[in-house]
């Protein structure tokens, strides 16, 4: 160690000799309990109002979401087209290829992927930015019911919470009925039935396979997309190859 460094050392030690007792063994140690505290009750609030909604739409369709408040800048009735049915309404060749494109583990997993999240960091470390999150379909659904689509790491552990309380409240069933009545399928336009109607003029239940091909593959990147115009985007093009390859 240089003397240099031995120097520094000794004015650091010496800083924390003359520091105040009260101030090392009162002030700090009451602002780490009061943070504590507050931490506790911000979770226990956070985990109460989030069950008491799901609760909720074990039984009854949200009307409205986060995201959907988020996008029509706080008014819901602005401009948005919804429209929920039930998951015996979604064609099984549509929820085959959800899975496919979207959480081929759904069925088998509590709700969160540690291998997707873990390769979406590794990815985003090689980016330097945000691009990834590695997650499942519950987690979206988390997402879309309850938080706005601004990527941060705290935005991250917030889904993770809701994830595992809407796999501890909810059926599997119901997480994907759900999720395919409120995912985003275009600007202003929630729900794989609304996208059905407003692109094709049809009920979902009346799509051809291009057609559901070419809807769920928009459902990366609905709002810069059009299911016949997404060829510009690397990811979507493969995507939409991948789902025929399988169907």
């Amino acid at each position: 160690m240089s003397l240099r460094r031995k120097g520094q050392i000794k004015k650091l030690l010496k800083l924390v000799k003359y520091l105040p007792k009260k101030l090392k063994s009162t002030k700090v140690k009451n602002g780490l309990k009061k943070i504590l505290f507050l931490t506790l009750i911000f979770h226990i609030i956070f985990v109460l109002v989030i069950a008491g909604f799901l609760f909720v739409y074990k039984f009854k369709d949200p009307a409205c979401t986060t995201l959907m408040l988020y996008r029509a800048g706080f008014d819901c009735k602005k401009k948005s087209y919804k429209l929920n049915v039930k998951l015996d309404h979604v064609p099984s060749l549509t929820k085959r290829m959800i899975l496919i494109a979207e959480d081929p583990g759904f069925y088998h997993h509590f709700g969160v992927e540690p291998k997707y999240i873990m390769r979406a960091f590794q990815r985003n470390l090689k980016l330097r930015r945000k691009a990834y999150g590695g997650s499942t379909i519950t987690q979206q659904l988390a997402r879309t019911l309850f938080l706005i689509p601004v990527k941060s790491y705290f935005r991250k552990y917030l889904e993770l919470i809701i994830t595992l309380e809407t796999e501890l409240i909810l059926s599997k069933n119901r997480i994907l009925e759900l999720y395919c009545n409120n995912i985003e399928i275009g600007k202003n336009i929630y729900g794989l039935a609304a996208g059905a109607w407003y692109y094709y003029q049809t009920p979902i239940s009346q799509l051809n396979k291009d057609q559901q091909m070419r809807l769920i593959t928009i459902v990366a990147s609905p709002i810069k997309n059009h299911p016949y115009a997404f060829q510009k985007s690397y990811q979507l093009t493969h995507r939409y190859k991948l789902l025929n390859t399988y169907f």
